[in-house]
């Protein structure tokens, strides 16, 4: 038969790992969110320089065709990849949720 101070000492601990777990969580999802906002502030300012890229090549006759679609192609290629990495880094967080909420079912059948 267990003592009140062992399943007190049971229960604090398991609340300090609950704790840590969750502080650890919080922590890749906050750097990852950073990421995400990092490469939206990026793919904001390659639509602004798509767009402006667009309309002086449009105004201006003496480019040629060629050259018009090659720093269209490049920086749609660009906007491409940043909006990739966004997507990874969304799944990311939902990897790291999930692998947490495992870490808290296995705690929970131990105890």
């Amino acid at each position: 038969m267990s003592t009140l101070w062992e399943d007190i000492k049971r229960a604090v601990k398991g609340g300090y790992i609950t704790a840590a777990g969750k502080t650890e969580e919080l922590t890749k999802i906050g750097k990852t969110r950073l990421d995400i906002a990092s490469s939206k502030r990026k793919l904001d300012k390659k639509f602004n320089e798509l767009g402006s890229t667009v309309y002086r090549q449009l105004s201006d006759e003496t480019t040629t065709e060629e050259e018009k679609s090659s720093r269209i192609n490049e920086l749609v290629k660009e906007i491409r990849q940043l909006e990739q990495e966004i997507k990874e880094n969304e799944q990311k967080i939902e990897a790291i949720k999930a692998e947490e909420r495992e870490k808290v079912n296995q705690r929970k059948s131990e105890q």
